[in-house]
């Protein structure tokens, strides 16, 4: 559910501040740029992971859209990895 909410706050303050500025909206739709910068993103991301990483990704991203309560084990696994990365 936050996932759907985020994108929205994101794309209406994109376009929102686009707009605030008088911009013409339709020069934001570029589909051959959108081509371009998401294939390259995922074409480097496939060269640059293993195939263990990329699964995990997928599952990830999967999981990020059903709506689930988060357990205490998935709040002390975040708090586990910020005390690594930190």
């Amino acid at each position: 559910m936050f996932v759907f909410i985020g994108a929205a706050i994101v794309i209406g303050s994109v376009f929102g501040g686009y707009l605030m500025e008088q911009g013409n909206v339709n020069l934001l739709f570029q589909p051959a740029e959108l081509l371009i910068i998401f294939g390259a993103a995922m074409g480097g991301f496939v060269i640059s992971s293993p195939l263990k990483v990329i699964k995990a990704v997928q599952g990830a991203v999967l999981r990020m859209f059903k709506s689930r309560i988060y357990s205490s084990k998935d709040y002390m696994d975040a708090l586990v990895l910020l005390s690594e990365i930190f």
